[in-house]
Protein backbone atom coordinates (compact mmCIF):
# COMPACT_ATOMS: atom_id res chain seq x y z
CA UNK A 1 0.00 0.00 0.00
CA UNK A 2 1.29 3.54 -0.44
CA UNK A 3 0.82 6.11 2.32
CA UNK A 4 1.04 10.40 2.04
CA UNK A 5 0.17 12.29 4.79
CA UNK A 6 -3.16 12.96 3.61
CA UNK A 7 -3.97 9.68 3.54
CA UNK A 8 -3.75 6.31 1.43
CA UNK A 9 -3.13 6.46 -2.21
CA UNK A 10 -6.00 4.38 -4.64
CA UNK A 11 -5.02 4.31 -8.14
CA UNK A 12 -8.23 6.92 -10.32
CA UNK A 13 -8.88 7.58 -13.54
CA UNK A 14 -7.46 10.83 -13.62
CA UNK A 15 -3.84 11.86 -13.78
CA UNK A 16 -3.76 11.75 -9.86
CA UNK A 17 -4.21 9.56 -7.43
CA UNK A 18 -7.04 10.03 -4.55
CA UNK A 19 -6.10 9.92 -0.78
CA UNK A 20 -9.03 7.52 0.79
CA UNK A 21 -9.50 5.50 4.09
CA UNK A 22 -7.33 2.02 4.46
CA UNK A 23 -10.60 -0.23 3.10
CA UNK A 24 -10.38 1.62 -0.21
CA UNK A 25 -6.76 1.84 -0.76
CA UNK A 26 -4.78 0.31 -3.49
CA UNK A 27 -2.96 -2.95 -2.31
CA UNK A 28 -0.28 -4.35 -4.38
CA UNK A 29 1.89 -7.71 -4.35
CA UNK A 30 5.41 -7.42 -3.90
CA UNK A 31 5.98 -8.15 -8.08
CA UNK A 32 4.15 -5.09 -8.95
CA UNK A 33 6.98 -1.73 -8.32
CA UNK A 34 6.26 -0.49 -11.96
CA UNK A 35 2.57 0.48 -10.35
CA UNK A 36 3.88 1.65 -7.19
CA UNK A 37 6.48 3.16 -8.76
CA UNK A 38 3.51 5.18 -11.01
CA UNK A 39 1.11 5.60 -7.81
CA UNK A 40 4.23 7.61 -6.04
CA UNK A 41 5.05 9.95 -9.04
CA UNK A 42 2.19 10.66 -9.69
CA UNK A 43 1.28 11.43 -5.79
CA UNK A 44 4.49 13.56 -6.20
CA UNK A 45 2.76 15.24 -9.08
CA UNK A 46 -0.26 16.17 -6.98
CA UNK A 47 1.48 17.63 -4.36
CA UNK A 48 1.19 15.21 -1.37
CA UNK A 49 3.84 14.79 1.48
CA UNK A 50 5.75 12.15 2.76
CA UNK A 51 4.81 9.17 0.41
CA UNK A 52 6.03 6.08 1.31
CA UNK A 53 4.94 2.18 0.55
CA UNK A 54 3.59 0.37 3.85
CA UNK A 55 2.91 -3.27 4.77
CA UNK A 56 -0.82 -4.27 5.74
CA UNK A 57 -0.33 -7.18 8.38
CA UNK A 58 -3.58 -9.55 8.40
CA UNK A 59 -3.85 -11.63 11.39
CA UNK A 60 -6.77 -14.27 11.89
CA UNK A 61 -8.11 -15.38 15.07
CA UNK A 62 -10.99 -17.64 15.54
CA UNK A 63 -13.22 -16.08 17.75
CA UNK A 64 -15.49 -17.96 20.42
Amino acid sequence: MVKSDQGYLKNSNSEAPVCVPLEKASVFNTLSHENINVLVDSGKKAGLTNIRLVELLITEKELG
